[in-house]
């Protein structure tokens, strides 16, 4: 059997680490607290923090997208001095990012009771091939470590955009969306950093996924498009067989949202998805723990 394990950012959280970029903004590792806008017009730096003090949840990225969208009159107005700006408070963006993740992966206490450790353990302890794909920057065998279990082989890890670890990080917005000419080193596949990877592949080739607090939205569609939109098609299900697909969420409010996602990534197949799939979604919160035990046993 092979089976593929991709974490997102609520595993860090359910694992007890502050990493959500709320919890960045309200740092003292937060860069933009003192910004302002340039001639009247907005920047990178001012929306970011307008933003972060506006709203409880609060996503970079998807921020970042609004801010330098094709439609935004405003920004092409504003000129190449605020474009020149963006580009080095970008790079201060990340910089911050990374010294604080690294200053909270320090601090990390064990908690070995927490849904994301213990899956985390089924998965290690499982024999068989295995891929682990983390789209966090926090460095995995490290929380592994802390909360004593063996990671072993570290080759079965990819950092999908960078980490703490490889001391660079890939920020930025999905080449799906349509972004402003100037504005092509938001995009994630303009970093030097970004490499190839087997994500798409090993997905499909996969007997069993589990996909843990990882949201499934936009900026990620092209890792998980190819997967979802062959698993819930009846024409090429022959050449796939039925998959075993978990999902950890943390509430009934983000499943619907990631329903509603994985509605857009099967082409509105969400339907055949669950008919060709053991497809099971586990929300965190407390709700249906008596599920995810009979999940681990």
């Amino acid at each position: 059997m092979k089976r593929t394990l991709v974490i997102g950012n609520g595993f860090d959280l359910d694992a007890g680490m502050k990493t959500s970029y709320s919890d960045f903004a309200r740092s003292e590792f937060w860069p933009f607290s003192d910004a302002k806008q340039y001639e009247g017009f907005d920047t990178l730096a001012y929306v970011l923090n307008e933003k972060s003090n506006l709203n409880t949840w609060f996503d970079v990225e998807e921020t970042m997208f609004e801010y330098a969208r094709k439609d935004n009159v405003g920004l092409t107005l504003s000129g190449d001095a605020i474009q020149r700006q963006d580009e080095k408070n970008l790079d201060i963006l990340k910089s911050k990012l990374l010294m604080y993740l690294r200053d909270q992966q320090d601090d990390l206490e064990p908690k070995p009771d927490s849904t994301a450790i213990k899956v985390l353990n089924d998965f290690l302890s499982e024999d068989g091939e295995k891929r682990i794909y983390s789209f966090n920057y926090t460095d995995l065998s490290w929380i592994a470590q802390r909360n004593d279990l063996y990671f072993g082989d570290k080759s079965l890890l990819t950092y999908m955009h960078g980490s703490v670890d490889l001391r660079h990080i890939i920020l930025g917005v999905g080449d799906k969306r349509d972004l402003k000419d100037d504005y092509f080193f938001f995009y994630k596949i303009s970093s030097p950093y970004y490499r190839f990877n087997r994500m798409i592949p090993d997905l499909q080739q996969s007997d069993e996924i589990i996909i843990f607090g990882h949201s499934l939205g936009i900026n990620d569609y092209p890792y998980f498009m190819p997967f979802f939109y062959q698993q819930s098609d009846f024409k090429r299900y022959s050449d796939t067989g039925r998959k075993k697909i978990t999902i950890f969420t943390y509430s009934e409010s983000s499943m619907l949202e990631i329903k509603r996602h994985l509605r857009d990534l099967t082409g509105s197949e969400l339907t055949s998805l669950y008919n060709l799939s053991d497809l099971n979604i586990f929300t965190t919160d407390g709700s249906n723990d008596y599920e995810i035990t009979h999940f681990l046993n």
